[in-house]
């Protein structure tokens, strides 16, 4: 449950990144912005891969 909640916020992340690299006129943004969108669509899109293959499964620990 947990990963598809993460999913889901990735999708929104990757959605808002997007609007902000493809405004333009009056709301264009600055190129600086542009940059840090296009980082936060590679970083989610990595994230959200490991949550799909499930790398970080969490381990509870056994008692002897």
């Amino acid at each position: 449950m947990i990963a598809e909640i993460g999913l889901i916020v990735g999708g929104y992340v990757i959605m808002r990144c997007i609007s902000f690299c493809t405004r333009k006129g009056d709301r264009e943004e600055h190129t600086a912005v542009q940059v840090m969108a296009f980082i936060g669509i590679l970083v989610t899109v990595l994230i959200c891969i490991d949550l799909v293959l499930g790398h970080r499964t969490p381990q509870i620990p056994q008692m002897p």
